[in-house]
């Protein structure tokens, strides 16, 4: 009779002591590389997202391709891998088990795209008003002095942001275009 009541303590005591335990989440790790198809090279900033059926894992493979994904509870899951001018590669029902991380190599494949035709013309935004000035004529509003850094609506400080223009100082008006003379500049 001892024993009995000896060994029904114990199983309460037991019964007791085990339900203040919690059961523990078992985890793993995701980790691979990511490389060109065709040239096999590394890829930085490629998209991997890991989709398990109430949570959503991502992160961005670093300079030289690599991703490690950590603290993923264990079970089956899609991992998607996306970088703009790639296309997008999918696994589907993907299983990490508490004994082993998982290891992933992925090649993406480089996504070529038809578009229409690009036409770039050619328009004057300015008409010259001297005809017999064939070369260095430019006409500029007053809008757009004041649009210029530093020009603080001075002509001749605007021009100096052009190309093959030259000023002579901060003390002086006068502008020097391609090395030409200050006094043959005409203002209008």
């Amino acid at each position: 009779m001892k024993t009995i009541v000896k060994a029904s303590a114990l199983l309460c005591l037991l019964v007791l002591l085990c339900s203040n335990l919690n059961g523990q989440t078992v985890t793993g790790k995701i980790y691979g590389t990511v490389i060109d198809k065709q040239s096999q090279t590394t890829l930085p900033g490629v998209n991997v997202l890991v989709y398990s059926k109430d949570k959503r894992y991502g992160i961005i493979t670093d300079a030289n391709g690599l991703f490690k994904l950590e603290n993923i509870p264990v079970g089956r899951f899609s991992v998607e891998f996306s970088l703009i001018g790639y296309e997008k590669s999918l696994l589907q029902n993907v299983s990490l088990t508490s004994a082993k991380d998982l290891f992933l190599n992925i090649e993406l494949l480089e996504k070529v795209e038809k578009i229409d035709e690009i036409v770039i013309k050619a328009r004057t935004k300015d008409k010259v008003i001297n005809e017999f000035a064939m070369t260095s004529a430019r006409l500029f509003t007053v809008e757009e002095s004041n649009k210029y850094a530093g020009s603080w609506g001075d002509p001749a400080r605007m021009v100096s942001n052009f190309a093959g223009v030259v000023t002579a100082g901060d003390q002086r008006n006068d502008i020097i275009i391609r090395g030409n003379s200050p006094t043959g500049l005409l203002w209008r």
